[in-house]
């Protein structure tokens, strides 16, 4: 069934430009220069910002050059070769500050944008010509770095995986990606989660309870690699979600602005730390899961999976049981292991596994 919306719809010839009081006595000191500071690069860029659009009759070179005359800006149509670009790049240097390089999505778009930009690297801005921003193609394409990809697993560690965290929030969490984007963006730009640096931020306090990047044996808690069974197939995507949402929560509840993100964070990381040490398994006869003592032995075998599931890496039998790292949420597993047997709990169906 088509979807029709009844709502009011403006267009362009609906805006109207509201004047203001102003202390100007003459236009001619009006300025319109403005200065932006990107969110995430920190980048600046400073000129009016006013861009002619990438068709091919209207973003040429001869275009940019009259336009960086009056400081306002040109996105090049994606049909320019790359020696016509460095043949440009030559003769016009000072004007590549004010122009973005075009490029479609195929293969062939993206080789000729790499050798543009490895050519010309003075270029700072890339414009993607695509029909709907909102394609899994374009995220798949924006999500890396264009000049160096191994930048990104460098300046923001843990890099390209909180990406690939926020493309899994949402394309499989929809309603709750939707919520989160505009929640924040009714309020001011100063009391706004902020998605993108939050994201980063939970990758990272996962990776640091999962020892994610952490060698063998090089810390204290793990002194061997033990086995988790999951239920679902994206576990550490479903407890970036969930973990998000808790900053969001996190940071609504606190009243947080800009200012108080490490405040939130460590707040956040206490609340994490805490719902995993619930479930940890505590000494070699204990399992505490959900502050309910349960006894490895203390029920009869529920289920049998087969030897080639429970295979285990280790060579070296289990004496003691040590903390182990399991998110304590719906469809996840918690995992216990004492001597050759593995007690597993099933949070989702709330009763234990004992695997021998």
């Amino acid at each position: 069934m088509p979807l029709i919306d009844n709502n009011v719809k403006l267009d362009f010839k609906d805006v109207l430009i509201r004047p203001k009081r102003s202390t100007l006595k003459s236009r001619a000191d009006v300025d319109l220069t403005r200065q932006f500071i990107f969110r995430n690069s920190k980048k600046t860029y400073q000129g009016i910002p006013i861009v002619a659009s990438n068709m091919d009759t209207v973003g040429t070179f001869e275009m940019a050059i009259q336009l960086s005359k009056l400081q306002l800006f040109t996105t090049i149509h994606k049909h320019y070769t790359v020696e016509q670009w460095k043949e440009f790049a030559a003769e016009h240097k000072d004007i590549l500050p004010n122009v973005a390089i075009s490029s479609g999505m195929t293969e062939n778009d993206l080789k000729k944008l790499r050798d543009v930009i490895n050519a010309i690297p003075e270029l700072e801005y890339i414009c993607v010509d695509v029909a709907n921003g909102y394609s899994e193609h374009f995220v798949e394409f924006v999500r890396y770095d264009l000049r160096e990809p191994i930048r990104d697993f460098q300046v923001i560690p843990p890099g390209i995986l909180s990406l690939q965290n926020l493309f899994y929030f949402c394309i499989h969490q929809k309603n709750d990606f939707i919520r989160f984007v505009l929640e924040n963006s009714c309020k001011t730009l100063q009391q706004q989660c902020p998605l993108v640096k939050s994201a980063i931020e939970i990758t990272r306090i996962l990776c640091k309870l999962f020892y994610i990047g952490v060698e063998p044996n090089r810390h204290q808690i793990h002194k061997d690699y033990f086995l988790l069974f999951y239920t679902i197939s994206s576990f550490f995507e479903q407890a970036f979600v969930r973990c998000l949402l808790l900053f969001n929560k996190t940071w609504k509840e606190m009243r947080a602005c800009d200012v108080d993100f490490q405040v939130v964070s460590s707040v956040v990381y206490q609340q994490i730390s805490q719902s995993l040490d619930d479930i940890f398994l505590i000494n070699s006869s204990t399992t505490i899961i959900n502050k309910t003592i349960i006894s490895p032995y203390s029920s009869p075998k529920s289920q049998t999976l087969s030897s080639s599931v429970i295979k285990s890496p280790m060579n070296t039998s289990l004496t003691s049981i040590y903390q182990y790292t399991a998110m304590c949420s719906n469809g996840l597993f918690g995992v216990a292991a004492e001597s050759e047997d593995f007690v597993i709990w099933d949070v989702e169906e709330r009763r234990t596994i004992f695997v021998t």
